[in-house]
C-alpha cells in the first residue's frame, strides 16, 4: 500500500511539474513590449543607428575642428650629420682636412586655429638642442628657444574649411533621415506581423468553429438522409461542405504558424513558447487639419532631396577650387628668441625674424580634366535640384493621399468598434439562449463566428490606421523618443 501511494505521489509531482513547465512557456506581450524588443534586436535598426552615430560623431569632430583651437605637441627624432673634406681656408697653410659634426633635436608646442576665411593661424613654442663640433671653427653646444606666430591664407579658396563643415552637416542630416526611415520601417513590419498574428489566430478559431458547425450539419443531414427527408445530392453537398471546412482549417493553421514564426523571428525568440498577445492596441490622437497644414518642405523625402542637392553644390565648389588657379600668402614672425645663434645660421631661432611669401600655382594644361570635372559636378547639381522639385510635388500629393486614407481608416475603426460591441452582445445573448434551450448549438456557433469575424475586420482596420500613422511619421522623419538617446 505504501509503495502504491509513493508511486502515485511521484506521478502527481511529475504531472504538476509538466503543467508548471507548460505554463512557464506562455509569454504575454503587448505591442509596445514587442516594439521595444524588436528595436533593441533588429540588425537593420542597429546598422542604421551605427551609421547615424558615426555621422553624428563626424559632424561633432568637424565642428570642434572648425571652432575650437588645436593644441599639438611635436617631437622630432634626433638628427645627426657629418661632413669631412679637404678645403682651402684663409690663414691656413695649404689644404686642410675639414671635419664638422651636427647634433640637432627640435620639439614644438603648436596652438592652431582655423579661420573663417579659409586660413590657419598658428602660435608655436620651439625648443632646440643644438650642438656643432669642428676641427676649425668654434664648437657650439647650446639650448635655444623661440616663440613664433604664423598665418597661412589662401588667396582664392576662402571657403575650404566651411565646405568641410557643411559637408559633414549634410551627411549628418541625411543619416538621421535614413535612421528615422529604418526605425519606422522596423515599427511598420512589427506592427503588421503583430496584428496579422492576432487576426490569423482568430481566423483559425473561426475555421475550427466552422468545422464544428459543418459536423453538426453533416450529422443532421445524415440522419435526414437515412429517414429519406433529403436527397442523396443534398447529403453529398453537406459532406463536401464538411471537407471544405476542414481544408480551410488546415489553411488557417498554416497561416497562423507562418505569422507566428515571423513574429518569433522578429522578437529573436528561439525556444518554443505560446504567445499571449494583448489585442487592445493604442490608437493615439491626431488632428486632420494639423496634418493637412504641415509644411511639405519639412518632409523627410524633400529634406533628403534638398540635402543631396546641397551635397552636389558643395562638390561643385570643391571641383572649381581643386584644379584652378591656387595661391597662398604665408606670414610668420619669430620673437622672444633665446640662446646663441651661429653667425652663418638663418634658421627659425633667430630673434625678431619675420618673413612673407606668396605662392601662386597656375595650371597650364591638364587635357581638359578640370573642365570636365566642373561640368560633371554642374550637371549633377542641376539633376539634384530638379529631383528636389519633383520630390516636393510628389510628397504634396502623397500627403493628401495618406491623410485621406488615415481619415477613412479612423472612421472605419470607429464604425467597427460599435459593430464589435453589438456582435459581442449578440454572442452573449446566444450563449444564454442556448443554455435555456431556446437556440441550437449551430446557431450559437454562428453568433460566435460573426463576433470573431467582426474582430478580424476591426483589427484589420486598426492595422490600416496604424500603418498610415507610421507612414506619416516616416514622412516627417520622426523617431520615437526612446530611440533618440
Amino acid at each position: 500500500m505504501m509503495k502504491t501511494t509513493l508511486i502515485f505521489g511521484v506521478i502527481l509531482v511529475l504531472f504538476m511539474s509538466m503543467q508548471q513547465t507548460k505554463a512557464d512557456k506562455v509569454l504575454s506581450l503587448n505591442l509596445d513590449d514587442c516594439l521595444k524588443t524588436v528595436i533593441r534586436n533588429s540588425s537593420e535598426y542597429k546598422i542604421a543607428q551605427m551609421r547615424y552615430r558615426a555621422a553624428e560623431a563626424s559632424y561633432s569632430s568637424a565642428k570642434l575642428s572648425y571652432y575650437v583651437p588645436n593644441l599639438t605637441l611635436n617631437f622630432n627624432t634626433p638628427e645627426y650629420s657629418w661632413f669631412g673634406d679637404y678645403q682651402d681656408y684663409y690663414g691656413a697653410a695649404g689644404r686642410v682636412y675639414f671635419v664638422e659634426e651636427y647634433y640637432n633635436y627640435t620639439s614644438s608646442l603648436d596652438l592652431s586655429q582655423k579661420l573663417f576665411t579659409g586660413g590657419d593661424v598658428t602660435v608655436s613654442g620651439l625648443l632646440n638642442s643644438y650642438r656643432r663640433t669642428s676641427n676649425i671653427f668654434t664648437n657650439y653646444d647650446e639650448v635655444r628657444t623661440n616663440l613664433q606666430f604664423s598665418i597661412e591664407q589662401p588667396i582664392f579658396n576662402w571657403n575650404r574649411h566651411k565646405i568641410e563643415l557643411d559637408k559633414a552637416r549634410v551627411d549628418y542630416d541625411l543619416s538621421r533621415l535614413k535612421y528615422s526611415e529604418e526605425t519606422n520601417q522596423v515599427i511598420s513590419d512589427l506592427t503588421t506581423n503583430y496584428i496579422h498574428y492576432l487576426t490569423s489566430q482568430k481566423q483559425l478559431k473561426i475555421a475550427e468553429l466552422k468545422v464544428q458547425n459543418a459536423d453538426l450539419d453533416y450529422i443532421s443531414a445524415e440522419k435526414k438522409s437515412q429517414e429519406g427527408l433529403i436527397s442523396d445530392m443534398e447529403f453529398a453537398q453537406k459532406r463536401t461542405e464538411k471537407m471544405d471546412r476542414k481544408l480551410e482549417l488546415l489553411d488557417g493553421k498554416r497561416n497562423f504558424e507562418e505569422y507566428q514564426a515571423k513574429l518569433l523571428q522578429m522578437l529573436k525568440i528561439e525556444e518554443e513558447v505560446e504567445l499571449n498577445l494583448n489585442q487592445n492596441i493604442e490608437l493615439g490622437q491626431f488632428s486632420l487639419e494639423q496634418e493637412k497644414n504641415k509644411n511639405i518642405g519639412q518632409s523627410s523625402e524633400v529634406l533628403k532631396a534638398q540635402g543631396e542637392a546641397r551635397k552636389k553644390e558643395l562638390e561643385l565648389k570643391e571641383a572649381k577650387a581643386s584644379g584652378g588657379i591656387d595661391g597662398r600668402v604665408n606670414f610668420y614672425y619669430g620673437f622672444l628668441g633665446r640662446g646663441p645663434i651661429a653667425r652663418e645660421s638663418i634658421d627659425d631661432f633667430k630673434k625678431n625674424r619675420w618673413g612673407v611669401s606668396i605662392v601662386l600655382s597656375l595650371p597650364i594644361w591638364d587635357g581638359g580634366a578640370h573642365s570636365f570635372s566642373i561640368r560633371s559636378s554642374q550637371l549633377s547639381l542641376e539633376e539634384a535640384k530638379k529631383a528636389s522639385e519633383l520630390t516636393k510635388s510628389q510628397m504634396k500629393s502623397k500627403l493628401e493621399a495618406i491623410v485621406s486614407k488615415l481619415s477613412t481608416a479612423w472612421e472605419k475603426v470607429g464604425f467597427l468598434k460599435e459593430e464589435l460591441k453589438l456582435a459581442g452582445d449578440d454572442w452573449t445573448n446566444a450563449q444564454k439562449k442556448n443554455q435555456m434551450g431556446l437556440l441550437s448549438e449551430g446557431q450559437m456557433l454562428d453568433a460566435q463566428i460573426t463576433f470573431l469575424e467582426t474582430e478580424v475586420k476591426y483589427l484589420n482596420a486598426v492595422l490600416d490606421y496604424r500603418i498610415y500613422r507610421i507612414e506619416l511619421d516616416k514622412m516627417w522623419g520622426m523617431v520615437p523618443e526612446s530611440d533618440e538617446k
